[in-house]
């Protein structure tokens, strides 16, 4: 940050504007580092590795899991009631008044 010269009241006013520009300005896009090709990476061992996040992953993949087995059941509980209404329609045909 840039250190303004003079006092008072001014100095004061250019170092506050400063401050809320660099909050409110826009991050700058960081550079993105990545291997092509994946052998040439060191492996890591157990000890660098982040078993909390691991857990965390872990957790909202079972979760998922749970929702889709729950819509696989509500799917086959709507498909048994459209089977028995067509049944039904079958056996007792609309009748006109």
């Amino acid at each position: 940050m840039m250190m303004h010269k003079g006092s008072g009241r001014d100095k004061i006013t250019k170092t506050l504007t400063d401050i809320v520009k660099a909050v409110l300005a826009q991050p700058t896009a960081l550079p993105c580092f990545y291997a092509i090709n994946l052998s040439r990476l060191p492996q890591v061992s157990v000890d660098h590795v982040d078993v909390s996040a691991i857990l965390h992953e872990l957790v909202a993949l079972w979760r998922e899991v749970q929702s889709i087995a729950e819509l696989r059941s509500e799917t086959e509980e709507l498909r048994c009631t459209v089977r028995q209404s067509d049944c039904l329609l079958q056996i007792e045909p609309w009748s006109s008044a």
